[in-house]
């Protein structure tokens, strides 16, 4: 997919790599984005079923770019390519890790709070009021006295709280610290062993199926550029390069070359301006895009990585970490 965005010198596809924190750099196709081991050992199952599937696609990306402009291609066809393309990104796995991260961080600051921690602790005690029976009864209560006991309790909890709370916090920073840690690898596995079966029968593959799609040629005046995540969907609430099964998707631009992108659309394909198209790529890319040439237009554009690049926003995590109760 690179080689159609560089330019063919010296056996090799060179390209311009353009980074939010970094100075634009040219290299090659071949180097540009290698993560090794990205899908487990070499010749894993996950590696074997991308390569097995991307071998089919070589010579229906290399027949897209050089089809006429609005000719109409198969949603059977295209849709598992989507579907590849957007589950294979490190953007989707890095993302990942991020949330629950995000998630922990947030329960950790809610945990902090004296008037969160007296409740889940008040809330925890009248579930198990057996136990508390038995525990307050080994402390030396008798039978008579529990409810007195048990009131004078749940009124002094709150002081009891402040003044001794703070103890507790090494513990529960202890046991989110150690979840922290096992996030990336558990998200590893799981975005591997979802790249392990066919990318024709996922339900996603279903959604992508539902759109129609056309080849769409662009003047070699402003030349495509190429998302590190690969594709981009237009949503009703905004862009985004992964989809989630409730999203309901109005456009998907995917990328072939500088010339060319496949685009999918419900009825009528009404297409952005070339310079908004590219301004979608750049969005919706994770942390770097590449181009033919280093152009004061795509230096321009570095300023927008990222900024559709999210799974979940801000105000969606602190909804989530406002409705956990420890």
């Amino acid at each position: 997919m690179q080689n159609g965005f560089g330019q063919l010198k010296y056996n090799d596809h060179h390209i311009w790599v353009f980074s939010a924190n970094a100075p634009a750099s040219q290299t090659v196709t071949r180097t540009n984005w290698v993560d090794k081991f990205f899908y487990g050992e070499e010749d894993s199952q996950a590696d074997r079923n991308i390569t097995a599937f991307e071998t089919k696609y070589v010579d229906f990306i290399r027949d897209a770019r050089s089809l006429p402009n609005n000719t109409d291609l198969d949603s059977d066809v295209v849709a598992p390519l989507i579907s590849l393309i957007e589950m294979r990104s490190a953007f989707l796995r890095v993302e990942m890790s991020r949330i629950v991260e995000r998630l922990v961080l947030g329960i950790q600051r809610k945990m902090r709070s004296p008037d969160y921690l007296t409740k889940s602790i008040e809330n925890y005690l009248k579930s198990i009021p057996n136990r508390l029976d038995d525990e307050l009864k080994n402390l030396g209560a008798d039978e008579a006295s529990l409810p007195a006991v048990k009131e004078l309790l749940f009124r002094q909890l709150a002081s009891l709280v402040k003044k001794n709370g703070a103890d507790s916090l090494p513990v529960v920073d202890g046991f989110l610290g150690q979840f922290l840690n096992s996030v990336a690898k558990t998200m590893k596995e799981a975005h591997i062993e979802s790249l392990q079966s066919s990318f024709g029968e996922i339900g996603r593959t279903k959604i992508h199926t539902n759109l129609k799609y056309k080849v769409v040629h662009h003047p070699d005046t402003c030349p495509l550029i190429l998302p590190d995540t690969g594709v981009a969907f237009a949503l009703k609430n905004g862009l985004r390069p992964f989809t989630n099964k409730d999203d309901q998707v109005e456009m998907t631009f995917l990328p072939v070359s500088s010339s060319c992108m496949i685009v999918g659309y419900k009825k009528s394909l009404a297409l952005r301006s070339f310079e908004t198209t590219n301004s979608i790529f750049v969005s919706c890319s994770f942390e770097s895009f590449i181009a033919r040439d280093r152009t004061e237009g795509n230096e321009k554009l570095r300023n927008k990585i990222g900024r559709s690049a999210r799974l979940l926003q801000d105000s969606e995590i602190n909804r989530m970490v406002s409705s956990v109760d420890i």
